[in-house]
């Protein structure tokens, strides 16, 4: 057992919420996507060599960091002037499972508590994506934040989703791959929250940070007690 799972509080855990991307999903599909081909696409639609196009798209990415149309499919093809829904489709063999996720999942779901996937993904990936890893057998309910208008890093969507989704956030677990959300989740009310410090298979674990609940992945919750018990 590892030092994280020592410290959740099981007996207070009614709803456990998981992200998608980089918590249940490898993250190096995205990291591809966003990094390598959509830059491809975009140079060879231009006439750029490639590390003229990622010179151009970087910033454009780093601006919208943490808002809703950093996620917004729609967003990305208006802007770039590409059907990225098309890209996602295409590639779409390359969507995996993070290593150990499958056994945290069924652990999860085994234990009776309710289970639900919270995603910043937009609605045409998270639908891919679903198809793909049929992940979706595993939970009450799948959510993407682009119904309530913003994202998880949003100071109300905490409050606005629980109300919608009948949570009580002070006995749910959030885990996901990103701080700053974890951050706001915990100041909009949710109870408990864990870093997944390894959300691409490709790359090391990231450095625990100091007062931060983590784990390299969701293999690492187990064993998950009974609700109740």
């Amino acid at each position: 057992m590892c030092a994280m799972t020592a410290e959740i509080d099981w007996s207070r855990i009614e709803t456990v919420l998981l992200d998608m991307d980089g918590t249940i999903l490898d993250l190096a599909f995205d990291n591809y996507f966003w990094s390598e081909l959509v830059p491809a696409r975009y140079a060879q639609a231009r006439g750029l060599e490639p590390a003229a196009a990622r010179a151009e798209l970087m910033p454009l990415f780093d601006a919208k960091r943490g808002s809703l149309d950093w996620y917004c499919l729609d967003f990305w093809s208006d802007r770039l002037q590409l059907d990225i829904s098309t890209l996602k489709s295409d590639v779409a063999e390359r969507i995996g499972i993070l290593p150990g996720a499958h056994a945290g999942l069924e652990a999860l779901r085994a234990s009776g508590r309710r289970l639900l996937l919270v995603t910043n993904a937009h609605p045409h990936s998270l639908a891919i994506k679903l198809e793909k890893t049929g992940i979706d057998v595993h939970f009450d309910a799948t959510i993407s934040t682009h119904e309530f208008g913003m994202p998880k890093e949003g100071p109300g969507f905490w409050t606005a989703f629980a109300s919608r989704y009948a949570v009580n956030l002070q006995d749910s677990l959030l885990a996901d791959d990103n701080l700053p959300i974890l951050d706001v989740a915990r100041q909009g009310g949710v109870g408990q929250v864990v870093w997944i410090r390894r959300p691409d298979s490709r790359t090391p674990a990231r450095e625990h940070r100091t007062g931060t609940h983590s784990i390299h992945g969701l293999e690492d919750l187990l064993p998950v007690p009974p609700r109740g018990g």
